[in-house]
């Protein structure tokens, strides 16, 4: 009560009813829908009809929009929409048309948009839909939405399947997967060496094979999917996928020039002299091994509990055998090296380390179950006889006593 006397005084000061704050809102597109979803240029009907269901709590003002089609080539279709309600206040409205596609148009994927559409202004302001997209209707990759045209069940669409080199960062690429392939994994182009395109191009469609073909098959021959490496010159190839009923062929030429082999490195490891236990924990100095490719070369210690190494020292911590092991890593333009081991004993008092004497774990001898045999009397008549056995049985006509 108190709060409607409050409202009225207001009322009678100021002669002005202020209604309370309501949200504007937009008119909301409740469905968009075309039929059929593709058409064929050969086929009886080329006829394609479209139906939009806009909502709003004031209605909507429009009498019609337009819809628009649209491909890659910028051949554009277009028609009226008409709305359906005739009671200007419907809060939904239905606007529907069609069209018939032309037989002599491009075949494609057409994009499909509709014009805007507003709300009443009785709502005190008008608000709107904004361009309306259709949505997502099939899973065709590049063509998940719109309208398909095709001719004698053949599409055309001229949609890039491979995408690539990752490693030529002068062409701007767009990949699904950008990690997977970047220009900072570059092949190596050297003698003795296979590429496998498909770490450096990317199926946009999973489902197309990937096709390698050597046009410089002397230098670069194809075996299996990988190109092989063969001789030094230029290697020309090319990465494809065929033409099919939906995507037109697509096909990526690359050169490259193929050098010498990678060599393996030599590394030079001198000998490290036996030690004994005085004084440990110590520390003996190391000929470090140096490698063209690396420079100093870190030594593995595989014997962590006897010694660990340096660059320069090695420190020996207790008796034992002190392994240590040199390797280069493999890199563009040489090769790992072999792997180089030396190994140093570490005794008391000089003497050799003594062998441990093996220790002979007796393989465990299954025990056999002992036989037990049980007795029974049989009868038959007068007759009586006993059998025994593991499982006896009574003769022919014989019977168990009980």
């Amino acid at each position: 009560m108190k709060l409607k006397a409050l409202l009225a005084s207001a009322f009678l000061i100021t002669g002005v009813f202020v209604a309370p704050a309501v949200a504007s809102e937009k008119p909301i597109v409740t469905s968009f829908t075309f039929t059929p979803l593709e058409v064929d240029l050969l086929g009886s009907n080329t006829n394609v009809t479209f139906n939009l269901v806009v909502s709003h709590p004031s209605g909507i003002a429009n009498t019609n929009t337009y819809v628009t089609l649209k491909n890659n080539l910028n051949d554009t279709l277009g028609t009226f929409l008409t709305r359906v309600e005739k009671d200007p206040a419907a809060k939904n409205v239905t606007f529907a048309g069609s069209l018939t596609i032309p037989r002599d148009i491009n075949t494609g994927v057409y994009s499909i948009s509709v014009a805007e559409v507003m709300n009443n202004s009785s709502a005190g302001y008008s608000y709107s839909t904004g361009t309306i997209s259709a949505g997502t209707v099939r899973t065709l990759v590049g063509a998940t939405s719109g309208l398909i045209i095709r001719s004698d069940g053949v599409l055309n669409y001229n949609f890039p399947t491979i995408v690539g080199p990752s490693y030529d960062s002068f062409t701007s690429k767009t990949f699904l997967d950008p990690i997977k392939y970047n220009s900072l994994k570059t092949p190596i182009w050297k003698v003795g060496e296979t590429f496998d395109p498909a770490s450096s191009f990317e199926l946009q469609v999973p489902s197309l094979p990937m096709i390698l073909t050597s046009l410089s098959p002397t230098v670069c021959p194809v075996v299996g999917k990988s190109l092989n490496l063969i001789k030094e010159g230029l290697c020309s190839f090319t990465v494809s996928t065929a033409k099919t009923n939906d995507y037109l062929a697509t096909s990526i030429t690359q050169s490259v020039t193929i050098t010498a082999a990678r060599i393996k490195p030599t590394l030079v490891v001198s000998k490290i002299s036996n030690q004994t236990t005085s004084d440990l924990p110590k520390s003996i100095s190391l000929s470090p091994v140096f490698s063209s490719t690396e420079g100093y070369i870190q030594p593995t210690t595989l014997t962590p509990g006897v010694c660990f190494a340096s660059l320069f020292f090695v420190r020996i911590l207790a008796g034992g055998t002190c392994t240590l092991t040199y390797r280069t890593a493999e890199t563009a333009s040489f090769l790992a090296s072999d792997l180089y081991t030396v190994t140093f004993d570490v005794s008391k008092d000089g003497q050799p380390l003594p062998v441990p004497t093996p220790v002979v774990t007796p393989t465990p001898t299954a025990t056999a179950k002992p036989v037990i045999k049980k007795t029974i009397t049989c009868i038959k008549g007068t007759k009586t006889v006993k059998r025994t056995a593991v499982s006896p049985k009574c003769p022919t006509g014989y019977k168990v006593k009980k």
